[in-house]
């Protein structure tokens, strides 16, 4: 983690927030990995790295659903 704080405060990593926002959001998302809380995405290789610590934006429906209709088709 040292090695991350030092490249953000050389500008070796451009950094469009904030270093504490960005922190935050990381510390959020180690939360999730780690089954701590499940309102915001996780640093995982199956999610996209830019909704890492953001919160999940949910229809209602399902926990974890992002609202987005997938429209499954059936045969009948």
């Amino acid at each position: 983690m040292k090695q991350l704080e030092d490249k953000l405060d050389t500008g070796a990593i451009p950094v469009t927030s904030t270093k504490n926002n960005w922190m935050e959001k990381a510390d959020r998302a180690f939360e999730a990995l780690i089954g701590k809380r499940n309102d915001v995405y996780p640093c995982r290789e199956d999610v996209p790295a830019e909704l890492w610590g953001e919160p999940i934006i949910s229809d209602g429906g399902e926990l974890g659903s992002t609202g987005v209709n997938k429209g499954v088709e059936t045969k009948g």
